[in-house]
């Protein structure tokens, strides 16, 4: 993980694909990314950023429809002011070529 000491979600969709979100960047808790794996984690085919910008403690859940949800915190540039964020996505959109 680029960014370890942060914390991320990983859920499991029906089809043994296993879905992760955690942020992507090496120094700052920024770059919120999923990953997809369908070989039990042992690679990260597919990746897509969810925010750019800073991020950090995500959690992952399948809505009733097979649609991804995400709810995260955003990070302001002066650290301290927050949001909670609640993306919606499928798993075709981290395949996509962006």
């Amino acid at each position: 993980l680029p960014q370890p000491d942060c914390l991320g979600s990983i859920i499991r969709l029906g089809d043994d694909t296993v879905i992760q979100a955690h942020p992507s960047d090496p120094v700052d808790r920024a770059r919120l990314a999923i990953y997809a794996s369908t070989d039990q984690c042992r690679t990260w085919e597919a990746d897509r950023v969810l925010h750019a910008e800073g991020a950090a403690y995500s959690e992952l859940a399948v809505a009733h429809d097979g649609q991804i949800l995400c709810c995260y915190e955003t990070l302001e540039e002066n650290g301290r002011d927050a949001k909670l964020m609640l993306a919606r996505f499928s798993k075709q959109w981290i395949y996509a070529e962006e």
